[in-house]
């Protein structure tokens, strides 16, 4: 079941050390991190005091992303939220947006897609429409990622606008050459791409359905996949019972 979360924080972790940070202020962070994915009290809370002590405008920006998703599922209005994010400031150093950048900081797009999908189930096309919109400022210099082409996908796909499973079928099929992207993060991406798909009423063959079985129990995939309502195709009676039980216990 932690998994997933096991390999964000860890990667997470990795990049912000590699921009120099101090081990105190990434160890924070994860540990914000880690414990807004297990639903632990006081959590949320935590990330607030975050934001507003944290002087790093990346790392700042970076937390504001995690806050629209949790605001967005305790009920919080993001307004203001959204008009503080930074898109560029999240991916780009000093203003410049580069490969290196950008996938030094992928874990975000994981948080962005998080974000995506429970628009989605809010029926939020508002908040969907203009946090998408500060991807799509950045289109040109985003582009030749994957990461972006699945946060694209993804819009158009709850849009109703079917051009979205183009590339998520490619990347299914592993035609993504010419892109860029983490390689840590890639078969998630995969999984993502798959439950999107599964949403229009596309249906995934024998492996691609054991994948999204797995994906099912993980902590960000069951929340992407209950978000996007495709949860209750992968995950078995057992499986289920396990959840109830942890949601009594929390």
């Amino acid at each position: 079941m932690i998994y997933i979360l096991i390999i964000l924080v860890v990667i997470m972790l990795f990049n912000n050390m590699k921009r120099a940070k101090t081990v105190r202020r990434d160890q924070e962070y994860v540990n914000i991190y880690s414990k807004l994915l297990r639903n632990e009290e006081g959590a949320a809370e935590e990330l607030d005091k975050y934001i507003e002590n944290e002087t790093d405008n990346q790392i700042k920006n970076k937390a504001l992303i995690v806050k629209i998703y949790q605001d967005l599922t305790d009920g919080i209005g993001v307004d203001e939220t959204l008009k503080s994010l930074d898109i560029r400031t999240v991916y780009g150093v000093n203003g410049k947006i580069t490969k290196e950048s950008v996938l030094a900081n992928s874990e975000s797009f994981i948080w962005a897609l998080m974000v995506i999908a429970k628009t989605k189930n809010l029926e939020n096309m508002e908040v969907l429409k203009t946090f998408y919109g500060k991807y799509k400022e950045l289109e040109e210099e985003l582009k030749s990622f994957v990461e972006y082409q699945v946060i694209k996908s993804a819009y158009e796909c709850i849009t109703g606008d079917d051009t979205g499973k183009e590339f998520l079928t490619k990347l299914l099929n592993a035609e993504y050459a010419e892109y860029f992207y983490d390689k840590n993060l890639v078969g998630m991406y995969k999984d993502i791409a798959a439950s999107i798909l599964v949403m229009t009423g596309e249906e995934m063959d024998e492996f691609g359905n054991e994948n999204l079985k797995v994906f099912a129990t993980k902590q960000v995939g069951s929340r992407i996949m209950t978000n996007l309502g495709v949860i209750d195709k992968f995950l078995t009676v057992e499986e289920e019972t396990v959840e109830e039980e942890e949601k009594e216990e929390e």
